[in-house]
């Protein structure tokens, strides 16, 4: 018997032993388990013990004496899916922590600098720093901004209401995934601008911009926790990261339709000479079967405005390759399906759209040239070496 594969699902060795001499002991006293799996007698209920904790061993009382045996053999699977599910409870409050230990580990460098604070009275106290640091006319800069637990919720509603008396303004970047709860802002809407942005964009964590200070906020289910630095050098660079996100317009379309609305304003947006450069394209399930439709149609109004297109399929979808090789202003090459990605790029001057096929179906529009431009480059890598 492979008893190494008994370890390494977290039995011990003298585990090992008192269970299997179970099996074939059926109902047995501790003297037999003893002389049966060779262990020590004054470690058998100890052993037994944790045999009974992990759900492999059970026992009953005859006449005052403990009678042990061994659980069924198919136990040992339910127990492997227990340490299974704990240990994806521990890998998804772990996924919860990163946030916070990656903050720790930049805080780490600017130490003399950084200040902690946690739970709300925390949070008063940092906020309060924001209020008074800051004149009447000046403004503070938010990004990564989502939907918020309830009881901060009403803590940054407050806090709003004293910055809205004071004069001072606001950008805030939200998540697509927050515009229903930003909608419940509208008494708060005074010296605020609000933008949003895919979350794949922004950070998982709520980052506050101010003078030379940023204040990082993780939230969780069960506390808050804030970490505030001083330093003029990194104020700077989350500021530029903030100025690319808000100055680039980003909007997201959901469905067939949506997808449709993004594609034609694709199009719409080029000039002459602009190309629309789309990669990696796959072969997709019949249930996309109107949205290759959708293309069809979009491509051959493109090529009746003489525009051109490059664009890179995916081997395994030849059939709608040959399809847009048709077109006069076309041009098309293939890569192996290994290369492709779980989103469709393209590209048309200073303008993104990601199609993501899933079950919802989304869209992502980008106007910036500096994504455009990178993407533009991603797609020239790839057309030297497609064939």
């Amino acid at each position: 018997m492979k008893k190494s594969l008994l370890e390494d699902i977290g039995l011990t060795k003298s585990e090992i032993s008192v269970y299997l001499a179970l099996l074939e002991l059926g109902s047995s006293t501790t003297g037999k388990i003893v002389d049966k799996a060779k262990v020590s007698s004054s470690k058998i209920y100890e052993v037994l013990d944790k045999l009974i904790q992990k759900g492999l061993v059970s026992f009953i009382i005859k006449s005052g004496i403990k009678y042990f045996q061994a659980s069924s053999p198919e136990r040992i699977m339910g127990y492997m899916e227990e340490k299974e599910n704990k240990l994806s409870e521990q890998k998804n409050e772990l996924e919860k922590l990163l946030p916070e230990l990656k903050i720790k580990q930049t805080l780490s460098k600017y130490n003399s600098e950084a200040t902690i604070f946690k739970g709300i009275e925390g949070a008063k106290t940092a906020f309060d720093d924001v209020l008074t640091s800051l004149n009447k006319g000046e403004e503070y800069y938010v990004m990564g901004a989502s939907e918020l637990i309830p009881s901060f919720s009403i803590f940054i509603r407050q806090h709003h209401m004293k910055r809205i008396k004071k004069g001072i303004g606001v950008k805030l970047l939200f998540s697509e995934q927050a515009k229903d709860w930003v909608e419940n802002l509208k008494d708060i809407k005074k010296l605020t601008e609000i933008k949003f942005a895919p979350s794949q964009l922004l950070a998982s964590s709520f980052i506050l911009i101010y003078k030379n200070k940023i204040l990082i906020t993780v939230i969780s289910k069960r506390d808050i926790t804030m970490f505030r630095i001083e330093s003029k050098e990194v104020t700077d660079s989350f500021k530029s990261q903030f100025e690319l996100l808000w100055t680039q317009e980003t909007t997201t379309y959901k469905g067939l339709e949506g997808n449709r609305m993004a594609l034609e304003r694709l199009v719409n947006s080029m000039k002459k000479g602009d190309e629309w450069l789309a990669y990696v394209i796959p072969a997709l399930p019949k249930k996309f079967t109107n949205y290759l439709k959708l293309l069809k149609g979009l491509h051959k109004w493109r090529d009746d405005k003489g525009l051109r297109s490059k664009l890179i399929f995916t081997l395994d979808n030849k059939k709608e390759g040959k399809i847009r090789e048709e077109l006069s202003n076309t041009q098309v090459k293939y890569i192996p399906k290994l290369w492709s990605t779980a989103v469709i790029i393209n590209v048309a001057g200073n303008n993104v759209v990601l199609n993501i096929p899933t079950k919802d179906f989304t869209a992502i529009y980008i106007e910036n040239k500096f994504i455009a431009d990178s993407f533009k480059s991603r797609f020239n890598q790839l057309w030297k070496r497609s064939k």
